[in-house]
């Protein structure tokens, strides 16, 4: 297993990689911010993580509208950094809003190939722009 300063020096490197390959408000840009912060936070970085959960939060919304199930996963990432800061309070509306997202989204589309538990249903029938229509997660 890679140590976490290394898998951090290469996971550091994705998100200019990706910028550059596909432009920096492209939705794969958040993906690579997201698991560069995620490293950052296990390593005990969270101010660090913030700004790039800040960002990858943008993109997702502008890429794919403020209701998407994707923000939802962004706003509690970036509730666990806020938590990781000790700012609870600040945390707090993130999560109501990720709730609000993530109840108000439709059932899970029948023979959806990433099911998850009820408990947290994961796959939806979400209609983006490029795939109405289509499990927003399916492959």
């Amino acid at each position: 297993m890679e140590k976490p300063r290394l898998r951090a020096g290469r996971q550091h490197q994705a998100p200019s990689t990706t910028e550059a390959a596909y432009g920096p408000e492209h939705p794969t840009v958040a993906i690579s911010l997201g698991n560069l912060a995620a490293v950052l936070r296990d390593l005990g970085e969270p101010a660090a993580a913030r700004p790039l959960l800040d960002r990858a939060l943008t993109i997702t919304e502008a890429a794919h509208g403020p209701e998407h199930p994707a923000v939802a996963t962004r706003l509690g990432n970036l509730a666990l950094a806020l938590q990781d800061l000790g700012e609870p309070a600040a945390a707090r509306p993130l999560l109501e809003r990720a709730l609000t997202i993530t109840e108000a989204a439709p059932a899970p589309a029948p023979g959806c190939p990433r099911s998850t538990p009820p408990s947290r249903p994961a796959c939806r029938t979400w209609g983006s722009r490029r795939r109405p229509g289509r499990c927003w997660n399916a492959p």
